[in-house]
């Protein structure tokens, strides 16, 4: 990504606008699901995208949609002068993403954005940035917490866990995976998405976690799961839980010194 703001989902969306511009030149007529497959960094622009590799362009081409409609929302309700001004360039936003012809040519919806368009949006960045911004999680810290991931993935893939538990602990990784590798596009707020899903399904298995709590996959997994909590909550500044889920959730507070449990529901 370039040096763009990314403490709001304007300035998120100008990164990946001007990656997208960039590469429109390059690409063509190629394939929409190449192009953006190219712009979200999941393969070259030689081969035609893998069935897997399709299915992460439609995830990120989804989250780019709700980004186009939280950029649109945020400059509505800012107390920005020029806010009227800075919303013109979104009837031309959300037709860009061509999630019913991935076919079709990648560059002409990208060619609609203009110059202006870009100005626009990148003076509504900084204001936006002068006036509230977001806490940024570094890239350092995603990376690590990434590798913690995939490490345990494999472990509990190969482990003797209860078959149920281990779909579980696999599905909650692959969410936090996710929310991780689409933190560029939507930033905390899909983290804190990630992060609710967590909660709620530990919520539902707790019974099946509990009995086979004394197996290590699952003490590595708590451990991550405090570790995501950690990076969420001080990302997110959130305040804490209410009801069954503090109680659900109190060990992820344990061995984390000042920081109270979550509020889900900010």
């Amino acid at each position: 990504m370039t040096d763009e703001k990314f403490d709001n989902p304007v300035g998120r969306l100008v990164a990946i606008l001007h990656r997208a511009k960039e590469r429109s030149s390059d690409l063509g007529k190629t394939e929409a699901r190449i192009g953006w497959a190219v712009v979200f960094e999941l393969q070259g622009h030689q081969n035609s995208p893998s069935r897997e590799t399709e299915v992460e362009i439609c995830w990120r081409l989804i989250e780019l949609r709700k980004l186009i409609a939280e950029a649109e929302k945020v400059i509505q309700q800012s107390e920005a002068p020029h806010a009227k001004r800075y919303l013109r360039p979104f009837a031309r936003l959300r037709t860009m993403v061509p999630l019913t012809d991935l076919s079709g040519a990648f560059a002409v919806p990208i060619n609609e954005i203009t110059e202006s368009d870009m100005d626009l949006l990148e003076m509504a960045s900084d204001e936006l940035s002068s006036r509230h911004s977001e806490s940024v999680v570094e890239e350092g810290e995603l990376e690590a917490l990434r590798e913690q991931i995939d490490e345990l993935f494999d472990r509990v893939k190969q482990s003797d866990l209860d078959e149920d538990l281990k779909i579980f602990i696999l599905n909650q990784l692959e969410s936090i995976r996710r929310a991780i590798a689409e933190y560029q596009i939507r930033g905390t707020e899909r983290l804190q998405e990630a992060l609710a899903e967590i909660v709620g399904g530990y919520f539902l298995h707790q019974e099946i976690i509990e009995k086979e709590s004394d197996k290590e996959e699952v003490g590595i997994y708590k451990q991550l799961l405090s570790h995501f909590y950690s990076v969420v909550l001080t990302a997110a500044k959130l305040t804490p839980l209410i009801g069954p889920a503090s109680k659900v959730f109190g060990f992820l507070t344990a061995g984390t010194p000042n920081i109270p449990p979550v509020d889900l529901g900010h």
